[in-house]
C-alpha cells in the first residue's frame, strides 16, 4: 500500500462506496445510510465529509463534521462539531485521525468559527485517548434521560 495519504472531501457521487466505510462506525441498513448522507452532501454551508486516501485509491478513514449554534447567552456561538469520526483499525496511531481533524478545523475556520467540539460515549477509551491525543479537553459529562411515552 501507498504511503502517501490525502485528505478530501466526500463527493455525492461516492455514496455507495461510503455506506460500509461508514457503517463500521454506525451500523445501520443501508437505504438509512443513503438518505442521510443525500441531505448531509445537500448542506455543504452546514456540513463536510472528509475521507483521508491513499494515491492508490484505499480508503482508510472519514469524519463528518458539522456548524452548531448554541444560544447567545453561551460562547462561542457557533461552533465546529465533529459528528463521526473514524479510522480503519490498521491505520490507527499513523496520524490519519489527526489529519482528517485538521481538515475539519480548517473549514470550521473558514466558517468563522474558534472552537470545535466532539462527544463520545464514556466508556469509549479509545475514542476518548484519540481526542485528548488531538488537543481536545474534556469539559463536561452528561446523564441522558428519556421516558416512553404512552
Amino acid at each position: 500500500m501507498s504511503k502517501n495519504i490525502t485528505v478530501r472531501e466526500l463527493q455525492y457521487s461516492e455514496i455507495d462506496r461510503f455506506v460500509p466505510l461508514r457503517n463500521a462506525l454506525w451500523p445501520d441498513s443501508e437505504s438509512s445510510h443513503k438518505s442521510e448522507l443525500r441531505d448531509l452532501l445537500a448542506q455543504p454551508y452546514r456540513y463536510r465529509i472528509f475521507i483521508a486516501e491513499t494515491d492508490s485509491d484505499d480508503w482508510l478513514g472519514w469524519l463528518e463534521a458539522g456548524l452548531r449554534e448554541q444560544p447567545e447567552s453561551l460562547r462561542p456561538a457557533k461552533m465546529g462539531y465533529v459528528e463521526g469520526w473514524y479510522v480503519e483499525e490498521a491505520h490507527r496511531r499513523r496520524g490519519v485521525g489527526k489529519m482528517l481533524l485538521a481538515a475539519a478545523e480548517d473549514w470550521a475556520r473558514t466558517c468563522g468559527c474558534k472552537v470545535m467540539a466532539s462527544d463520545t460515549w464514556p466508556e469509549n477509551e479509545v475514542s476518548i485517548a484519540a481526542h485528548q491525543h488531538c488537543g481536545f479537553t474534556i469539559y463536561e459529562r452528561a446523564v441522558l434521560f428519556r421516558k416512553t411515552l404512552r
